[in-house]
C-alpha cells in the first residue's frame, strides 16, 4: 500500500503519454534504432534507479534500522532526509520540487517494505515514462488539475505511511 500512490501516479503520466504525444513523435520515434531505444529507456533507466535507489534509500537510510525502537518520527525524520537529499541531487533538472517528493515517497515504500527492489521497480518505471515524455507533454501534464491532485496525494500519502506504525511480524 505504501506504493500504491506512487502507481497511481506513473498510470496518469501513462494516460497523458498517450492522450497529448502527438502521432508525430511516435513517428519519429518508431525511426530511432531499437538498439538505441532499449539502451535508454530500459539499461539506462534500470541502472539509474538501482543507482538511486541504493544511494538514496537503502544507504542513507540505514541509520533507521540500527537505532532501537522503530518509531514514526524517527521514519519521518529518515523519509524527509531521503528526500531531500534527492531534490538536491537533482537540482538545476527543473524537477527538484518533485524529485524531492519522489525521494519521501519511496522513502516510505522502502521504509514500510524493507525491501529496496519494490522502490527500484517503482523509480524504473517513473524513469522510463518520464523518460519517453517530451518537455510539451510534460508541460501539458503538470498543467492539468489532475496532476495536481495526483501529486497532492503522493505528499499526503507518502508522510502518512511514514507516520503511521508499522505492523509487527508474528513471532512464535
Amino acid at each position: 500500500l505504501a506504493g500504491a500512490e506512487v502507481i497511481l501516479f506513473i498510470l496518469l503520466e501513462i494516460v497523458v503519454l498517450f492522450t497529448k504525444t502527438t502521432a508525430d513523435y511516435w513517428q519519429e520515434l518508431k525511426s530511432v534504432p531499437w538498439q538505441l531505444l532499449f539502451a535508454e529507456l530500459i539499461c539506462q533507466q534500470v541502472t539509474t534507479g538501482f543507482f538511486e535507489e541504493i544511494t538514496f534509500r537503502a544507504l542513507l537510510m540505514e541509520g533507521y534500522y540500527q537505532q532501537g525502537e522503530l518509531i514514526g518520527t524517527r521514519r519521518l525524520f529518515y523519509g524527509l532526509i531521503s528526500g531531500i537529499a534527492f531534490g538536491v541531487m537533482h537540482l538545476g533538472s527543473g524537477s527538484e520540487l518533485f524529485a524531492c517528493v519522489f525521494g519521501v515517497a519511496m522513502a516510505a515504500v522502502y521504509l514500510h517494505s524493507h525491501n529496496i527492489f519494490f522502490p527500484m521497480l517503482l523509480h524504473f518505471f517513473q524513469d522510463m515514462i518520464a523518460h519517453t515524455m517530451r518537455s510539451e507533454t510534460e508541460l501539458a501534464m503538470m498543467q492539468t488539475p489532475l496532476w495536481l491532485i495526483a501529486y497532492a496525494l503522493m505528499i499526503v500519502w507518502a508522510v502518512a505511511f511514514l507516520i503511521i506504525p508499522e505492523k509487527k511480524a508474528n513471532t512464535p
